[in-house]
């Protein structure tokens, strides 16, 4: 039996890919068998899935992740541009 708190690794693919920067349709099109959808059912199941509480905690989780890296990384560079020598 699944558990009702976790998403499904479908829907873990589909947060990721839109933590990532990918437009809802264009996610769900990576994360599911969407090739035989209408363009308007894609629009739908892809908003509905994006609305879901625990798809929705996944994608904000995700973006936080990616920005605290991005934090580090420019932080870690700042650090480093600061030992380098320029020689003139």
């Amino acid at each position: 039996m699944p558990n009702p708190n976790t998403i499904s690794p479908k829907q873990s693919a589909f947060a990721g890919f839109v933590a990532s920067g990918n437009s809802y349709t264009d996610a769900y099109k990576l994360a599911y068998n969407a090739e035989n959808m209408s363009k308007q059912v894609l629009y739908n199941k892809s908003s509905q899935l994006a609305k879901n509480p625990k798809v929705k905690e996944a994608i904000e989780a995700l973006r936080s992740n990616d920005k605290v890296a991005q934090d580090i990384e420019k932080e870690l560079m700042e650090k480093l541009t600061g030992f380098m020598v320029v020689d003139a």
